[in-house]
């Protein structure tokens, strides 16, 4: 809930980018004269939009006082020149692992910078994040290992991912998945091919590779959104990126939904991303959404695993109870116990 007065300028800032209206609502926010602007600094980098409301509000010249524009300002020249030297490394990656013949999916910021905003300045790259195929995971971790990447090792037949890094003018981590969601359940019911089948190309740097469907990266963008359980604003700028695409299919989106159970917290996002953003949704996308089937199971997952009261134990248990198969289920448990993968997490945090 937005209760500080930064807080509701930067919403106001952000959706200034898809309503010039809101310029007018940050201006009367601005003019009760007690916004804290360290406070709307903090929040404009937490949340990653920074670069985003500076060119937003880069020719508004009595909104922002002079200082917090040149913080901004500063903020974006920094995501071009990060950006910039990520794509150039990353290109180098793509080259590796065609011509090794082991496609890779571009997930993600790393995705949407170019192909959705087409200014990579405007959207913040912290990981680059990877699909592969689960046959090619082996050859793909030598192959960065040989690029002089450092490996720290999770296990991929869950679902999760390694986690790679390089050290240089920039740190760069590198996390290649085996899949785009975390709980079993829900990648059950996206199997590998489902997602690669209407992969579209995209270019880095003139080296071609793949993304999802907007679509498909719709659903995993709204997925990922609920499952970490933040309304963080970066993510919610992605999906409303994603939708407000002229080409963007919405029955394509509410039938793949239905297809994959997941059509009500992709539509609890969605509504999410309207409530802060303004999203447009289409008349009768809700609707058709809310009419959808949606079985008992499919409820308990999304409670459980993606809606507000989920937690890791939960996410743990639930999945435990529907794996099919003993062996599957112990090994399942035997994973999110273990040491090994205690000391992963830690050393990934810090």
């Amino acid at each position: 809930m937005v209760v500080w007065s930064e807080d509701r300028l930067l919403l106001a800032c952000v959706r200034a980018r898809y309503d010039p209206a809101f310029l007018d609502e940050a201006r009367r926010i601005v003019g009760e004269g007690d916004v804290g602007w360290d406070g709307f600094l903090d929040q404009a980098a937490e949340h990653a939009v920074g670069p985003l409301v500076y060119h937003t509000l880069r020719d508004e010249h009595d909104l922002l006082p002079e200082w917090v524009k040149r913080k901004l300002q500063g903020s974006y020249y920094h995501t071009a020149f990060r950006n910039t030297f990520l794509y150039a490394q990353l290109a180098q990656i793509i080259r590796t692992l065609t011509d090794a013949e082991r496609p890779a999916m571009l997930l993600k910021g790393a995705a949407l910078a170019q192909a959705l905003y087409r200014n990579v300045a405007l959207r913040p790259v912290g990981d680059i994040d990877l699909l592969v195929g689960h046959r090619d995971w082996a050859d793909v971790e030598q192959l960065l290992l040989n690029e002089g990447f450092e490996a720290s090792l999770a296990h991929p037949d869950f679902g999760d991912h390694s986690v790679f890094r390089i050290t240089g003018p920039l740190r760069i981590d590198l996390e290649v998945h085996s899949h785009v969601v975390g709980p079993p359940y829900y990648r059950r019911q996206m199997s590998e091919d489902w997602l690669w089948e209407d992969a579209r190309t995209l270019a880095i740097n003139d080296a071609p590779t793949l993304m999802l469907s907007p679509e498909k990266a719709t659903i995993h963008a709204c997925l990922h959104l609920l499952q970490h359980l933040t309304d963080h604003l970066r993510w919610v700028c992605d999906i409303v990126e994603m939708c407000r695409e002229e080409s963007f299919d919405w029955d394509s989106l509410v039938k793949l939904a239905v297809e994959a159970r997941v059509v009500l917290p992709v539509r609890i996002a969605l509504e999410r991303c309207r409530n802060l953003l303004g999203l447009p949704l289409p008349e009768g996308v809700l609707e058709q959404m809310k009419s959808a089937r949606t079985g008992p199971l499919d409820r308990a997952a999304y409670l459980f695993c993606l809606s507000s009261q989920h937690s890791p134990a939960s996410i743990v248990l639930f999945n435990f109870v529907v794996m099919p198969g003993l062996l599957p289920r112990f090994a399942f448990l035997w994973y999110w116990l273990s040491p090994k993968r205690r000391r992963i997490i830690t050393a990934q945090q810090a």
